[in-house]
């Protein structure tokens, strides 16, 4: 008579998965949020390519200007951090306005823990002098 040997999962096999699974789970809590705000701050900047309002504007300043505030009511609306707004740059090229963004999100995980998470995002917006 010979015995069969037991397979499976150990308890602290067990235990490891669980841990395993509630950090990727506090991970995706935590960062979704930023990745959703980041999703809104590249909508916004898309946006600006087609406003008629800025495409019209006869000099750099008041296109500009008129960014700001195309820029400063879409943040508002999905409530983007008004923090970003000092973030944004322009600059004029031969194809239009490059507006860019390059920032950094910190977020706590837990206890003394971060994680810095970095976005770039930029639109051409066609705008001739």
């Amino acid at each position: 008579m010979q015995l069969s040997k037991q397979t499976g999962i150990t308890f602290w096999g067990f235990i490891f998965a669980i841990a395993l699974a509630l950090a990727i789970l506090v991970l995706s809590v935590r960062l979704l949020p930023v990745y959703l705000e980041n999703m809104s701050v590249q909508q916004t900047l898309d946006q600006l390519a087609d406003n008629e309002t800025v495409l019209d504007s006869r000099s750099y300043t008041s296109a500009v200007s008129e960014m700001k505030r195309v820029i400063r009511n879409n943040f508002e609306v999905k409530y983007v951090n008004r923090k970003l707004l000092s973030d944004i740059k322009y600059d004029l090229i031969d194809d239009g306005i490059l507006v860019f963004i390059n920032y950094e999100v910190r977020k706590k995980i837990v206890g003394n823990v971060d994680i810095v998470v970095s976005f770039y995002n930029e639109v051409l917006v066609p705008w001739h002098r």
